[in-house]
């Protein structure tokens, strides 16, 4: 999938801000999980805050592709990471 160092975009990629911190997330319900939406914000380096609008299905799929990160990496992973 990568051709070279995947922190940085291939060409002809945009690359979005980098996250320093996950702020929080939204679910949008619509009439059907198709037309639903999920929205993202976080936060970068310099504390300035960005939103990402995904359509539903496909942050389900990001979800399904975390947890399998989450089983390859062998992690035991808190269920809020920021807790203290």
């Amino acid at each position: 999938m990568f051709e070279q160092n995947p922190l940085q975009p291939p060409t002809g990629v945009n690359a979005l801000p980098p996250v320093a911190r996950i702020e929080g997330a939204m679910f949008l319900p619509d009439k059907t999980p198709k037309e639903s939406w999920a929205t993202l914000q976080y936060s970068d380096d310099k504390g300035q805050l960005h939103q990402l609008n995904v359509p539903f299905l496909d942050a389900m799929y990001l979800l399904n592709l975390l947890k399998g990160m989450q089983a390859q990496s062998g992690f035991k992973m808190p269920d809020d990471p920021f807790a203290s």
